[in-house]
C-alpha cells in the first residue's frame, strides 16, 4: 500500500507533468527550432496527435486545406512537417537538382529493389531517371497520342 502512496505522491505527480511537458517543448526550441517562423495551428507546433485525431477522422484533407486557408500557402502540421500549397513552389521542392533530399519516408515504398520513385540517392537517381526520360519526352508522347485518343 505504501508503493502505491509513492506513485501517487504530489512531488511524483508534479515530476511527470514537468517531464511531459519538457517532452514536448525541447523540440519546439531546440530540434524544430527553426521552424518556429512558420505559422501553425497551436497544437501542431509541439505534437503530431491533432493530426493523427484528424487522420483518424479521415477528415486530413479536409483540416490541412483549413488550414492553409486560415494561415495562408506555407504552414507546420507537425513538429517537423511543413505544408506547401502554392503550385509554383512544385518544381521548387519536387524538381530534379534542386538540392533537397527525398526522406526517410520513401524507405517505405521499397520492396524489393528501389524504383525511381524510392530512390534517395542522387546519383543512383539521376542514372535511372535517364534510363526512362526518353519516355516522357514530348516527341515520344506525341507519337503515343493517336493511340490514347482512339475508341
Amino acid at each position: 500500500m505504501a508503493i502505491i502512496h509513492l506513485f501517487i505522491s504530489p512531488l511524483t505527480v508534479a515530476a511527470a507533468v514537468v517531464a511531459i511537458v519538457a517532452y514536448y517543448t525541447y523540440p519546439y526550441f531546440v530540434t524544430n527550432g527553426a521552424l518556429r517562423n512558420i505559422p501553425a495551428p497551436f497544437p501542431a507546433q509541439f505534437t503530431n496527435w491533432w493530426l493523427l485525431y484528424a487522420c483518424r477522422r479521415g477528415k486530413r484533407y479536409l483540416v490541412v486545406d483549413e488550414v492553409h486557408k486560415k494561415l495562408g500557402p506555407v504552414v507546420r502540421i507537425q513538429p517537423n512537417h511543413v505544408s506547401v500549397a502554392d503550385d509554383e513552389a512544385i518544381q521548387i521542392i519536387y524538381g530534379h537538382g534542386n538540392g533537397f533530399l527525398k526522406a526517410d519516408f520513401y524507405d517505405a515504398f521499397v520492396s524489393i529493389k528501389r524504383g525511381l520513385f524510392n530512390t534517395r540517392d542522387r546519383l543512383e537517381h539521376t542514372r535511372k531517371r535517364k534510363l526512362v526520360s526518353h519516355t516522357f519526352a514530348p516527341k515520344s508522347i506525341s507519337q503515343f497520342e493517336p493511340y490514347s485518343q482512339s475508341p
